[in-house]
């Protein structure tokens, strides 16, 4: 038995959990944070809004009755400008806090020597691992949603973290722009 279990309390541990959800949350003070994967393939979907010629694969100019915007035959569909298919984005936004100055890291276990002038830390949920880990770079945007036009790619494998579990990871990022 560990001698901080009856500090700890399993409602001291979700009163922590609360705090750092609402710290990364969209309402508190997480960063929205733009993931892009690997941009060497691009994939399209038919329009939903418009219907497709079988033959030329493009937007007959006829709405199908279904789809977000409805507009007049024979004119431009407004959702896919008439192309018939829509474009697969392959990025996704996520919030993180985002920590960049060194002094307000967490250790991790990294030797600081090794860190590269201009990284950064992220600290999210543990169910953004994936989605960091196969990400190829990362934007971040300002209070206002735009982007800073610099660009990191992770640095470090996110390493789990929590108080009594691994509710949330740690991922160091280095500036590429």
């Amino acid at each position: 038995m560990n001698i901080f279990d009856s500090v700890l309390t399993p409602q001291y541990k979700q009163v922590y959990k609360d705090a750092i959800d609402s710290l990364i949350s969209s309402n508190g003070l997480g960063t929205q944070c733009k993931l892009s994967y690997n941009s060497n393939i691009t994939s399209a979907t038919d329009c939903n809004n418009c219907l497709i010629d079988p033959i030329y694969k493009k937007s007959m100019g006829k709405y199908n009755g279904s789809g977000p915007r409805s507009f007049p035959e024979g004119a431009v569909c407004p959702v896919c400008n008439g192309a018939g298919f829509l474009v697969v984005n392959n990025s996704e936004t996520i919030y993180m806090a985002v920590l960049v100055s060194e002094k307000n890291w967490i250790n991790i276990g990294l030797d600081p020597v090794k860190i590269p002038q201009g990284s950064l830390q992220t600290i999210s949920k543990a169910d953004t691992f994936n989605k960091i880990m196969n990400s190829y770079s990362m934007a971040i945007s300002d209070q206002n949603g735009t982007n800073n036009n610099l660009l990191y790619e992770r640095d470090s494998d996110p390493t789990y973290v929590g108080f009594g579990n691994n509710d949330y990871i740690i991922t160091m990022w280095k500036r590429i722009i």
